[in-house]
């Protein structure tokens, strides 16, 4: 039975560097206040993808470690996608439908345009 809580403490350090990475990367807030201000939706915008690039990042270099799975550690699905889930369920719920910034903006699509493959296939395992 995999546990939510690694046994390593070197992967729980990991775990914790990427609670906090997510609590600020999939924050879609600004989005939804910048309606009707492009200059702020922009901005916005951009912040976001670079959240989605910056989890990118940390997944390709610290995740894994020599697992094969779409989680942080593979197949082991453990709090770090517990508490990011909620926050990645609903950016990919709302975004879409241009709430508030009346845009539709799909993650899924952004990690497309600028290659993101190891957060997508996260983002769709949390999903799942």
């Amino acid at each position: 039975m995999e546990l939510l809580l690694p046994t390593n403490p070197e992967d729980r350090a990991i775990m914790r560097l990427f609670f906090e990475l997510c609590s600020s990367c999939f924050t879609y807030f600004p989005i939804l206040r910048s309606a009707g201000d492009e200059t702020k939706l922009e901005a916005a915008l951009d912040q976001f993808k670079m959240g989605l690039l910056n989890v990118d990042t940390f997944l390709r270099t610290m995740g894994n470690r020599g697992r094969d799975g779409p989680y942080l550690f593979g197949n082991q699905f453990t709090l770090a996608e517990c508490n990011a889930a909620p926050f990645v369920q609903r950016a990919c719920m709302v975004l879409p439908t241009g709430i508030g910034s009346g845009r539709s903006i799909d993650p899924l699509d952004i990690c497309d345009e600028f290659k993101l493959d190891r957060v997508k296939c996260w983002i769709m395992a949390v999903l799942d």
